[in-house]
């Protein structure tokens, strides 16, 4: 059995939150797996939840991740930062305290060698 390692997905939803709370990030990582009939298994999932105080920038984003151990940490959070402000000029409804919903996927796939 061999694996092939598909692209890096990356899922991002940003909503309004009450003036009373602070900016909020929350993100799902998950890893995935597709087996050579199409089923796919959650190999792993892990919850991360960050208040970014200093706002939704590439560069804090991807420290607070980095701090959480998160992989491909400056990748994630240029990636996060970038959406939050295209939704945030796009949509006049959205402003800050913001929260948002990140789901970053892995995804694999296993193929039958055949020799």
């Amino acid at each position: 059995m061999e694996t092939e390692f598909d692209t890096l997905k990356v899922y991002t939803l940003v909503a309004n939150l009450p003036k009373i709370f602070t900016n909020t990030v929350e993100i799902l990582l998950q890893e995935l797996i597709q087996d050579e009939t199409g089923v796919v298994q959650v190999l792993t999932s892990d919850n991360i939840n960050l208040n970014p105080s200093g706002g939704f920038t590439p560069h804090h984003l991807s420290r607070l991740l980095r701090d959480e151990q998160v992989p491909e940490s400056q990748f994630l959070g240029q990636k996060i930062a970038l959406v939050i402000s295209r939704e945030l000029a796009n949509d006049n409804s959205l402003r800050e305290p913001a929260f948002v919903f990140v789901r970053k996927c892995l995804s694999q796939r296993c193929c039958k060698v055949v020799k």
